[in-house]
């Protein structure tokens, strides 16, 4: 089965049934999928930058230090209910 298409002004016949059509038009149909994802992340990650520029970055880690003495001093607080002023 052929079909017939117009592509920019040029009539195109193409054989639909053949395997070899088929893997080239999956191979190309990959390649546009690949570049067009490696552009979309190239412009992600200027994306990123511009708004890191104009906005700033927090930094949300955070560290928790535990002593013996707070160990103690807070064991000794929670014994009383209510708010510790």
């Amino acid at each position: 089965m052929q079909d017939t298409y117009k592509s920019r002004g040029i009539a195109h016949t193409v054989c639909s049934t053949s395997p070899v059509y088929q893997q080239l038009t999956d191979t190309i149909i990959t390649a546009v999928l690949q570049v067009a994802s490696s552009l979309i992340a190239d412009d992600l990650a200027r994306l990123v930058d511009h708004v890191k520029d104009l906005v700033g970055e927090t930094d949300f880690s955070f560290t928790v230090s535990v002593s013996d003495s707070s160990l103690d001093s807070t064991a000794s607080e929670s014994s009383g209910k209510g708010k510790k002023d």
